[in-house]
This record gives structure tokens, C-alpha cells and sequence, in this order.
């Protein structure tokens, strides 16, 4: 074996070994009001899911995204993963930045078919095992029928969970649910407050 296969060898194993595809590779953030994010990804509707982007981390906003879809560009249905990266100050390029999720959401093509229903619904089922009320999973559904704007439905566990239709050239109309840990610099407000 000549050095340039062992380095093809090298490089695709490492590739294989960083590419699972069933992880997200990241814990929650502190912050995020919702766990286990892992565990949706094995719902029957998530686990097929084999298209897989991970975007590296950009310094203006201080995050990185993990793409999980049904297609690699005109999807159906789509997860976001946002990761924020807590260490990554002074730390050389290239170093564990111990990222974490500090956003979740999913997008799904209108009008739904089966396949995109049964995802919205482990999501609401997903939801619920994780102690968010199914008063508030049901609003998921009203806010869908009314083709209302994506807007937060309620505030939870200091996050908040938003959720609305919008409209993109490549995938038309769309639905999409976000569960989101507090802004940035909320927390040590609402601390101030003496909250």
C-alpha cells in the first residue's frame, strides 16, 4: 500500500467513524427546554431521514447547524440542529469547541401527506414525553389550520416554542415548529430581575 491510499484509507475511516448517522453528536445546551433529541431521530418518521449536512460554525453568530432531511436540497421534511459553542473563545482553529444544541426545529413541505403528518405528530408525542403540556402540541395543529405566520405559541421552560407557515422559492409553502433556548444575555436579565 503506497502512502497516498493509506491516507485515503486513513481519511475514510475517520469519515466513517465521525458519520454514524444516527446521532446528532452533540448534548443539549443548559439553556435548551427541551432533552433528548437523539431519541426522535430513532421515531419511525425521523429515522429514515438519510440526508445528512453539518455546517461549520460561523464567527458572526457564534453557531454551527446540523441539517437532517429527506433529500439533500428540495426536501419534504427537514430537522435543524442550531449548536451554540460556549468555549470556543480563545481556542485555536480546529479545537473542541464543545458545542451544544441551543435550537431544534423542523420544516415540513404543504399540504402534508402521510409521511409529513405522521413527523408532525412524533414531534407533538415527542414533545409531550418531554413535559411539554399537549394543550400547548395541540396549538401546533390550530396555528398549521390557519396558515398563521411563524410566530412563538408559547413560552417554555425559559425558552420558547414558536411555530407558523411561511413561503420559500425552492419548497413553496412550509410548516415549521422551533423549539428554542432563551436569547442570549435573557437569562442574566431575567436574573437581574430577581426572577
Amino acid at each position: 500500500m503506497n502512502a497516498r491510499t493509506a491516507w485515503i484509507v486513513l481519511f475514510a475511516g475517520a469519515l466513517a467513524a465521525g458519520c454514524d448517522g444516527q446521532g446528532i453528536g452533540a448534548p443539549e445546551c443548559a439553556t435548551m427546554p427541551v432533552k433528548g433529541w437523539d431519541e426522535l431521530l430513532s421515531r419511525p418518521a425521523f429515522a429514515g431521514l438519510a440526508h445528512r449536512k453539518d455546517i461549520v460554525f460561523d464567527p458572526l453568530s457564534e453557531t454551527s447547524r446540523l441539517l437532517v432531511a429527506d433529500s439533500s436540497f428540495d426536501y419534504d421534511t427537514l430537522l435543524t440542529f442550531v449548536f451554540a459553542h460556549p468555549s470556543v473563545g480563545g481556542k485555536p482553529p480546529g479545537a473542541d469547541t464543545g458545542r451544544c444544541i441551543r435550537d431544534a426545529s423542523l420544516t415540513l413541505r404543504l399540504p402534508l401527506d402521510a409521511h409529513r403528518t405522521q413527523a408532525l405528530s412524533q414531534l407533538e408525542s415527542f414533545l409531550q414525553a418531554k413535559g411539554i403540556p399537549a394543550a400547548l402540541t395541540a396549538r401546533l395543529d390550530a396555528v398549521r389550520a390557519m396558515g398563521a405566520a411563524f410566530s412563538p405559541v408559547a413560552p417554555i421552560a425559559g425558552g420558547r416554542l414558536s411555530a407558523g407557515v411561511g413561503e420559500s422559492g425552492a419548497r413553496a409553502r412550509f410548516f415549521r415548529v422551533e423549539v428554542a433556548s432563551p436569547a442570549p444575555g435573557a437569562q442574566s436579565k431575567a436574573g437581574g430581575a430577581g426572577r
